[in-house]
C-alpha cells in the first residue's frame, strides 16, 4: 500500500516535473525573446543614421563610424553576455539582397562580416518585417555565422524612413544551456521531493505494516478458530481502535462458542446453533413438521439402580448416553429429552432431512452394534463395572415411528424447551415398550417403513399389527 501510494504521488510528480519543465523553459525563452527586441530597440536609437550611411564596403572598416559602431556593440555585450553577434543591415541596389554596415561578433564564436558583405534577407523569416517594426524570430535561423534566434529593429533617419536595421542574436547552445539548467532545477526538486516522499514512505509503511500485520495474523488465527488470539496493540490512532475492535471481536466470538458449547450439552447440537444464529430462534411456538422419532430405553435399568451405589448409576448412564451420542450427532439427529435411563431423538427437526427415516433407522442398527461391542469390553475391565450387578450385560430397546409433530420452543417466555409435540411422539413410545410384548431390540412402525430405500426395506421383519394403548388405530410393527 506504501509503495503503491508512492508510486502513485511520484506519478503525479512526474507530471508536474514535465509540465513545470515546459512552461519555465517556455518562460526563460519569452523573457530571452524580449531582452532581444529590448537591445534592438534600445541600439536603434542609440545608433547615429549618419555612420550607417557611411559604412559601405570593406575598406570603411578605418572610419571613426565603424568604431563607433562596434565599441557601443562591444559594451553591449559586455552587458549581456547571453549575446553573441549585433551587426546592422541595410539595404543594397538589389531589392533581394541586404549588407553589412557593421558586425561585432564575441570572440572565439565566428569571424565579423567585412563591410559591404551581402546577406540573404530569406535566411531569416522576420527580417523584411525589421525595417517596418521591432520583431524577434520565433525559431532558430542557421547561416554561416551558426544558429542563432535574433531580434531586429529599424534604425531610421530624420524623416522616419528605415535605413536599416539592426540585429542582436543569441546562439542556439546558451538557449539548449538555458534549458539545461531549468531541467536541473527541475530535476534537482523532484529528486528532493521523491527521497522526500521514499523517506516518508518508508517511514509511514514501516508503521503500518507491524500493526496490519499483526491485525492480519491475528484475524487469520481468529478465522481458523483460535478464538483467544488477541491482537493487543497499544496505540491511540486508527490501527489501535482497530485493534481493539478485533480483540472485543475475538472475544465475543468466544464467548458466543462457549455459550453454543456449553448450550449444547444441554440441548442437541443443531438447537443451539438454530438458537444462536436465528433472530427469532428463542421465540415460543413451533412448525408442523413430518419427521422421524427414535426413542430408547435400558432394559432391566430399574434392577441394576436397585443393586448399584447411585454414583454408579450416574457412571452407568454417564457412559451409556456418551456411546449413543456420538453415534446420533454422526447421523445429525437431535435429542430433545432425555427420560432417566432413556431418551427422545427427532430426525428431521430442526433442520429439514428429506432421509429422515433412512437416518433413524442406520443410527439404530449403529447404536445396537456399538453396545454389544461395549458389552464385551466391559465384561473384561478389573472393576466389572455393573457387570454381574443384576444383568450379564446392557440392553436397549429402541421403537421408530415417522409421522408429522409440531416442533418448536415450548415453555414461558423465561424458560423454554425444544420439543416435539405430537401424536408420533405416544406412537413411538408405545413401539417402544412392545420390544417387552415380543422380545425384539428394535422395532420400527409401516409408516417409517415405507419412508426407506429399497436397499433398507428389504431387511426388517414382520411382526404384525398391534393396539396402541389410547389410540383408535394399531400400527404395524418390523423388527431390525
Amino acid at each position: 500500500m506504501s509503495g503503491l501510494f508512492g508510486s502513485l504521488v511520484l506519478f503525479v510528480l512526474l507530471l508536474i516535473g514535465v509540465a513545470f519543465y515546459q512552461l519555465g523553459v517556455r518562460h526563460q525563452v519569452h523573457a530571452l525573446q524580449s531582452r532581444l527586441r529590448t537591445a534592438a530597440v534600445t541600439l536603434s536609437h542609440q545608433i547615429r543614421p549618419e555612420a550607417v550611411l557611411a559604412l559601405e564596403v570593406a575598406d570603411d572598416r578605418n572610419k571613426p563610424e565603424y568604431r563607433e559602431l562596434v565599441d557601443l556593440f562591444r559594451r553591449i555585450a559586455r552587458e549581456e553576455p547571453q549575446f553573441v553577434s549585433i551587426y546592422v543591415l541595410r539595404p543594397t541596389e538589389r531589392a533581394d539582397m541586404l549588407a553589412f554596415a557593421a558586425d561585432f561578433v564575441v570572440p572565439g564564436r565566428a569571424s565579423p562580416a567585412a563591410v559591404g558583405e551581402e546577406y540573404d534577407p530569406r535566411q531569416a523569416a522576420s527580417l523584411d518585417a525589421a525595417f517596418l517594426r521591432p520583431t524577434v524570430e520565433d525559431e532558430f535561423t542557421t547561416d554561416r555565422w551558426g544558429t542563432v534566434l535574433s531580434g531586429y529593429a529599424p534604425i531610421r533617419d530624420a524623416a522616419g524612413q528605415a535605413i536599416a536595421v539592426v540585429g542582436v542574436d543569441v546562439s542556439e547552445a546558451d538557449v539548449r544551456a538555458l534549458k539545461r539548467d531549468v531541467l536541473l532545477l527541475v530535476l534537482g526538486v523532484f529528486g528532493v521531493a521523491a527521497l522526500s516522499i521514499a523517506v516518508l514512505g518508508w517511514f509511514v509503511g514501516r508503521n503500518m505494516r507491524k500493526p496490519l500485520g499483526r491485525i492480519t495474523e491475528a484475524t487469520t488465527e481468529i478465522a481458523a478458530g483460535r478464538l483467544d488470539t488477541r491482537v493487543r496493540l497499544e496505540r491511540k490512532d486508527e490501527f489501535g481502535v482497530l485493534g481493539r475492535h478485533v480483540d472485543a471481536m475475538a472475544a465475543g466470538l468466544g464467548e458466543r462458542e462457549r455459550i453454543r458449547a456449553t448450550f449444547g450439552r444441554f440441548v442437541s447440537e443443531e438447537v443451539a446453533q438454530q438458537l444462536l444464529t436465528s433472530e427469532h430462534g428463542a421465540d415460543l411456538g413451533g412448525e408442523e413438521r413430518i419427521v422421524t422419532m427414535l426413542l430408547a430405553d435400558l432394559s432391566g435399568y430399574a434392577a441394576l439402580s436397585e443393586q448399584l451405589a447411585p454414583a454408579d448409576v450416574v457412571t452407568l448412564l454417564n457412559t451409556y448416553f456418551a456411546l449413543t451420542g456420538e453415534i446420533i450427532d454422526r447421523y445429525h439427529g437431535c435429542i430433545v429429552e432425555f427420560t432417566g435411563d432413556g431418551f427422545l431423538c427427532v430426525f428431521g427437526a430442526p433442520s429439514a432431512q428429506p432421509d429422515h427415516a433412512e437416518r433413524a433407522v442406520r443410527c439404530a442398527v449403529e447404536m445396537q452394534a456399538r453396545l454389544a461391542d461395549a458389552n464385551g469390553e466391559w465384561a473384561q475391565l478389573e472393576t466389572k463395572l455393573w457387570h454381574g450387578q443384576g444383568t450379564a450385560h446392557l440392553r436397549m430397546r429402541i421403537g421408530i415411528h415417522s409421522g408429522a409433530v409440531i416442533a418448536g420452543n415450548i415453555g414461558t417466555p423465561k424458560r423454554e424447551q425444544y420439543s416435539v409435540i405430537g401424536d408420533a411422539v405416544n406412537v413411538a413410545a408405545r413401539v417402544e415398550q412392545l420390544n417387552k410384548d415380543l422380545g425384539t431390540d428394535t422395532l420400527i412402525t409401516e409408516e417409517t417403513l415405507i419412508r426407506l430405500p429399497d436397499a433398507l426395506r428389504r431387511g426388517p421383519v414382520p411382526r404384525g399389527e398391534h393396539p396402541i394403548r389410547g389410540r383408535s388405530r394399531s400400527v404395524t410393527v418390523y423388527s431390525i
